[in-house]
């Protein structure tokens, strides 16, 4: 039973070492020199000297067991001894040896009452130190430490058979026949001296049944097949494109100089767009947008605004497009310039689909200048979009005969609004801010000079004219008009105690503009006040 778990244990370790081993080479096949199995064999033999660790006083204590006695007179447990066996290297870390050890006789003297007696004899052979020889079957397992310099170390089963001879006198007593199968192993370290030849030295442990002999040689060892001298592996180390990047591992070994690389020698994609960083405009792309042959976001229907912010991918090529990529709307009333027809409508005027003032009677007059809305279809009307039956003026002076206080005007004379033939223009150089009414401290000397003239000429009526620039609605700018007007007659009535029934006031809204509406310049001097004095009727 001993010997088959001792069996199962040694196949065991060898077959794990060469597992490990075998492994190992097979990860080093490419740089393994295939030879042939006579390459692989070798003698081996190895001479010594062998010491068992039996003692004299442990005999002493056996033989006093057996109460026999005796005692040893002397004891020899130092011998020369001899191996030899032939290997297998099966690979170059680990190898198969089967051979054959001798480990020498050992002899001990004993002194004392023996008895001569066949009983006597039959103890006292079975008390002696042990030595024995036999076949040996192991694996060999290096280390290398150099190209020459390696460490081994052995394990094994020993198959051996010992015999100690007694004799009283020069009377051989009996024989105690031993043999046995166990466990030896050891350590050495070898030394290569050329292709055939190697040395070493080493120690060895072997097992009997009592005792265990400690085994300490010098070995040499024969290769019969001539080996190959270990190649020295060349590294690559070049790098032809200077990228960084050894050309064993460069997968883009054509690189430009003075590109930066990934770790197998190819352009960087930082952002992970597919666009080499050398050629991407656009190097912080977010992970999963698609991008042009740039880099950069797509702009499907090439309008500037990258299809990512684009909410109307589809524009027409050539239209201008605000900042979400839909057409621009310069006037802002919802209408797009590639569509707008009037593309500066003032804010907030209603406008029709091809962005222009709507004219919801449909008399040609937009809304915003239309001063009679709701005109019936078919009737024709003036500027105002009133039917021009209801403004007739017989005497031709451009005032309506409704509002026309002189209806008999020499024709060609100069009228004021109420169509009173001008006696004087009296200039009034008065400004308003914007949306204002109220009349700054700065135009009071003008005013007085107004008051002055009229006071001079108790005959003469005034009329007072309101004006406003073009921004805002026609029915505001109205009213801020006559507004404006009636703040200079309140303000000649209270400053100059001129008499109210002299002055008069009409507002003209933004229809007799003097400037360009389109200019700030224009429009403040459209914002304004202007008088007329006509004769009294």
């Amino acid at each position: 039973m001993m010997l088959v778990m001792k069996s199962a244990l040694i196949c065991l370790t060898m077959w794990i070492c060469a597992s490990v081993v075998l492994a190992d080479e097979n990860n080093r096949d490419e740089q393994q020199i295939q030879q042939d199995w006579l390459a692989k064999l070798y003698l081996t033999g190895a001479y010594g000297y062998a010491k068992g660790n039996s003692t004299a006083s442990k005999l002493d204590e056996r033989l006093a067991e057996q109460s026999l006695g005796m005692t040893v007179a002397s004891f020899d447990n130092s011998r020369m001894a001899w191996q030899l066996a032939l290997g297998y290297q099966l690979v170059e870390r680990f190898a198969l040896e089967f051979g054959y050890t001798d480990l020498a006789e050992v002899t001990m003297d004993g002194e004392g009452s023996a008895v001569d007696t066949p009983a006597f004899f039959d103890i006292y052979k079975k008390i002696h130190p042990e030595s024995g020889k036999g076949w040996t079957g192991a694996g060999v397992l290096n280390f290398l430490l150099s190209d020459r310099w390696r460490l081994r170390g052995k394990l094994g089963l020993f198959k051996w058979r010992g015999a100690f001879d007694v004799f009283h006198g020069e009377v051989e007593k009996g024989t105690d026949n031993n043999k046995g199968t166990d466990l030896f192993g050891g350590l050495g370290i070898e030394y290569v001296l050329n292709n055939h030849w190697r040395a070493r030295a080493e120690w060895q442990r072997f097992k009997f049944t009592e005792y265990a002999s400690n085994f300490y040689a010098l070995g040499l060892s024969y290769d019969f097949g001539r080996k190959n001298k270990p190649q020295p592996v060349i590294i690559e180390v070049t790098d032809n494109d200077g990228d960084g990047v050894l050309d064993r591992h460069d997968q883009c070994p054509n690189t430009r100089t003075g590109i930066a690389v990934d770790e197998v020698g190819c352009d960087k994609d930082s952002d992970g767009d597919g666009v080499a960083d050398s050629m991407d405009q656009c190097l912080v792309t977010q992970l999963g947008i698609a991008v042009d042959a740039l880099g950069c976001d797509k702009d499907i229907d090439g309008d500037g605004v990258a299809d990512t912010k684009d909410q109307c991918s589809n524009t027409q090529p050539g239209i201008a497009v605000d900042n979400l990529g839909c057409d621009k709307d310069t006037d802002n009333d919802r209408v797009a310039d590639s569509n707008d027809q009037c593309p500066h409508t003032l804010a907030g005027v209603a406008v029709d689909a091809i962005g222009c003032d709507k004219d919801i009677d449909s008399d040609g007059v937009a809304n915003a200048d239309d001063q009679c809305q709701g005109t019936p279809n078919g009737v024709v009307v003036d500027d105002r979009g009133c039917e021009k039956s209801r403004f007739r003026d017989r005497d031709g002076d451009g005032v309506v005969d409704t509002e026309d206080h002189c209806m008999n005007t020499v024709v060609g004379r100069m009228v004021d609004a109420r169509g009173c033939e001008i006696v004087a223009k009296v200039s009034i150089n008065i400004h308003f801010e914007t949306d204002s009414a109220l009349i700054q401290p700065g135009h009071h000397g003008e005013l007085k000079i107004t008051a002055d003239f009229l006071k001079a000429h108790p005959e003469v009526l005034a009329l007072i004219e309101g004006h406003t620039d073009a921004a805002g609605g026609v029915i505001y700018n109205q009213g801020l008009s006559e507004r404006r007007a009636q703040a200079v007659r309140q303000y000649l009535i209270n400053r100059f105690n001129i008499d109210p029934d002299r002055l008069s006031t009409v507002g003209f809204g933004k229809f007799k503009p003097i400037g360009d509406n389109s200019s700030p310049i224009g429009r403040r001097k459209n914002r304004r006040v202007i008088m007329f004095a006509t004769e009294g009727n």
